[in-house]
């Protein structure tokens, strides 16, 4: 195999040009590597001297060899990244959704509480309305069905007891102790004392009337049962 290495100015270019007992093998006519910028400067001043790479440092088959494991690699590598990233990219929709759903899940508790809530509300009100209608309704008087029944006069239906407390009322000393006394005063107490008599007076008639009301109709009685016998 012949081995050609071209450089100029142009195309910055090496070619390597396989020889013809290798021509049953598939692998390209031409190969066309493109240095780097730090080495053009030595590679353009030891073409004239010397080559860059020799038949035994380097073959066209390892080369194209070397491309094939380099490609596989990196498509392996971005294989690997790309699966990595969709790994990734489920995990966080996954959790996307599980956040969806305790959120539906808590939105959904909450509704139940409140409409638990509104009905209880409803509910007590609904309560309260019936305890007004019923202290609304007014009871039945059952009082017209029973025999009228007229207690005896008292001293409170013939106004004694009120009587004797404005009486007292009227001697109560005490109230006249921390100021001057007027005429006013004087016949307030007066008054007061009147009163008394009067009530006093009143209470005794109306003992001696129960008396006379008492005797009268037990001596009848037992003048009665004088004659008969």
């Amino acid at each position: 195999m012949s081995l050609s290495t071209t450089t100029s100015s142009q195309s910055s270019t090496t070619s390597f040009l396989p020889s013809q007992n290798l021509a049953s093998q598939e692998l390209p006519t031409t190969y066309t590597i493109a240095p780097s910028h730090d080495n053009l400067a030595s590679l353009a001043s030891s073409s004239s001297s010397t080559p860059c790479f020799t038949s035994s440092e380097y073959l066209p088959h390892e080369f194209h060899t070397f491309l094939l494991e380099s490609m596989e690699r990196n498509e392996w590598v971005l294989q690997s990244a790309e699966n990595e990233f969709n790994f990734e990219k489920a995990q966080f929709e996954l959790k996307q959704q599980k956040a969806e759903l305790e959120l539906k899940k808590q939105t959904a508790e909450l509704e139940r509480k409140l409409q638990k809530a509104e009905l209880e509300l409803k509910l007590l009100k609904a309560e309260l309305e019936i305890k007004e209608i019923k202290g609304k309704i007014a009871e039945p008087d059952l009082t017209c069905r029973m025999p009228q029944f007229n207690p005896p006069e008292s001293w409170e239906s013939l106004g004694m007891a009120k009587l004797i407390d404005k009486g007292w009322e009227w001697l109560d000393i005490s109230k006249f102790v921390d100021k001057r006394w007027k005429w006013l005063d004087i016949l307030k107490l007066l008054g007061g004392a009147m009163l008394l008599v009067v009530a006093l007076s009143a209470s005794l008639t109306l003992f001696m009337a129960l008396l006379l009301v008492i005797t009268i109709p037990v001596d009848r009685m037992l003048d009665y049962w004088a004659r008969r016998a």
